[in-house]
């Protein structure tokens, strides 16, 4: 007797009760599996066209050179937004006379001696 599958309950006809390739490709109706009927973990990225494989890896890709870039300039940030920098990276405390002058202070390598030192601002450089 032929079976209307819309008669048919999810889960009703368990996997031991059909028989050797019943249910290949061919039989499965266009629509029939959706994203709530597959299991977390049932789709590993071995069984995803190539295309797509190599899409997630560039992407993967991606985000590795990223973090590796911040992580790389990750001093030049925070020395010049983080106080905490100057205990981290045993930094110069701003001088008096840097922050009495115009309150923003710069860190700046003397090109005479090569010394870093803190350099009054009052405005940024065109």
């Amino acid at each position: 007797l032929p079976v209307n599958p819309e008669n048919l309950a999810d889960g009703s006809i368990e996997e031991r009760h059909l028989a050797q390739s019943a249910v290949t490709s061919g039989k499965i109706a266009d629509g029939a599996v959706t994203t709530a009927k597959i299991a977390d973990g049932a789709v590993t990225e071995a069984k995803l066209d190539s295309k797509l494989q190599s899409t997630i890896s560039d992407k993967e890709d991606t985000k590795n050179k990223i973090n590796e870039i911040t992580e790389t300039n990750k001093i030049s940030t925070e020395a010049y937004t983080s106080a905490k920098a100057v205990a981290t990276y045993a930094l110069p405390q701003p001088t008096e006379a840097c922050q009495a002058a115009s309150g923003m202070c710069v860190l700046s390598v003397n090109k005479e001696t090569g010394a870093i030192e803190w350099v009054s601002v009052s405005s940024p450089a065109n």
